[in-house]
């Protein structure tokens, strides 16, 4: 309790939430050359800079969404009544 499991909820949650969202991001990277020489694309241009982008993305999408669902699934409105969230 306190403060402390404060912290350690938090550090669970984004522990958590980087493995889901890396996890996936690194098997989508690795199911799209697959797709890629079956649509008879070079797999190569699957690996490119604008891949790397969108699994940036795809992982930082997964890390808020689920970030944010053990969030409100802990304390729920509590995300909702920050200050800074207010408008």
């Amino acid at each position: 309790g306190g403060v402390q499991g404060i912290y350690v909820a938090i550090a669970a949650i984004t522990s958590f939430s980087l493995l889901i969202g890396i996890t996936f991001s690194k098997l989508f990277a690795a199911i799209l050359p697959i797709v890629a020489k079956s649509l008879k694309i070079d797999p190569a241009v699957m690996s490119g800079p604008l891949m790397t982008c969108l699994m940036d993305i795809v992982t930082l999408l997964l890390y808020f969404g689920i970030a944010t669902a053990l969030i409100d699934g802990i304390a729920p409105g509590t995300l909702m009544n920050l200050p800074m969230l207010r408008f």
